[in-house]
């Protein structure tokens, strides 16, 4: 086993970028990333997925919360149908009924 100097893994990304080329699917990505990646090394730090798979996982967390909130939306325009379906039923029978005192009182003077 070789020890890696910095500089030595700086070159070896730089290797499979040009490997890979643009027709490949690493190619293009580790291109893309290469500036985050030689910074990481560069600071000592262990090099982590790039914002693809952070970028999924918060649209995962963002389409849930989605959801969430319009099921919740739904229950609550859900919830006020019910409310004026119910008031809409009383007022008709509430209706109806001034309808057919008015009617058996004009017939009374008849």
């Amino acid at each position: 086993m070789v020890d890696m100097t910095k500089a030595h893994e700086i070159e070896m990304l730089d290797s499979a970028i040009r490997t890979f080329g643009v027709n490949s699917y690493l190619g293009p990505w580790l291109a893309d990333n290469r500036d985050a990646i030689v910074a990481d090394i560069q600071s000592d730090l262990a090099v982590e997925p790039m914002l693809p798979g952070a970028a999924r996982a918060e649209a995962v967390t963002i389409l849930a919360a989605a959801r969430a909130e319009a099921a919740r939306l739904r229950q609550e325009a859900d919830e006020y149908a019910a409310r004026v379906k119910r008031v809409a039923h009383e007022d008709m029978a509430r209706y109806k009924m001034d309808a057919k005192r008015a009617l058996l009182r004009a017939a009374e003077g008849l």
